[in-house]
């Protein structure tokens, strides 16, 4: 009965983040994304400095995320990076995305676990053509997260 208890807290807790990013992927808009080339040279554009400033912002409201990064995909390639909410200068546009690729068809929040994090994909549909291309990645703390399931599953086993 722990068991379930867990699986139903892990998958509660999935739910919570890919709604987390459905939400938070709302509020980028795709005329100030559309701006950005995922290069260097986006640094300087006042687009850049504002998507930064957001996602940088948007972290006081969701505690438990540790990091929100947009990133794109042009043709079916790989993902690469167009900003995060990382203060300074230390992942720079365009360069390649260390997690796995939800591949270029994902339609919803996907979650999963990796190098001990828990990574949530949302992706940004641009309204003239419908499709994405951008997607917003919000990363967790995995082993907050395990904590929590681990707790959901301790409570049950005291009051049983």
């Amino acid at each position: 009965m722990a068991l379930s208890r867990m699986e139903d807290a892990d998958r509660v807790m999935r739910e919570e983040l890919g709604r987390q990013a459905r939400l938070i992927a709302e509020t980028v808009r795709p005329d100030i994304l559309s701006a950005l080339s995922g290069t260097g040279e986006d640094l300087s554009l006042p687009e850049y400095l504002r998507l930064k400033g957001q996602l940088g912002a948007v972290l006081a409201a969701f505690p438990d995320v540790g990091r929100l990064s947009l990133v794109g995909r042009q043709s079916g390639g790989p993902l690469f990076l167009l900003v995060n909410s990382e203060p300074g200068q230390d992942d720079l546009p365009g360069s390649a995305c260390a997690w796995a690729d939800p591949g270029p068809d994902a339609a919803e929040a996907v979650s999963f676990e990796e190098g001990g994090r828990i990574v949530s994909w949302y992706p940004i549909v641009t309204p003239e053509t419908g499709k994405g291309g951008t997607y917003l990645v919000l990363e967790a703390a995995g082993e907050n997260w395990k904590n929590d399931i681990r707790r959901e599953g301790v409570y049950l086993q005291r009051a049983g």
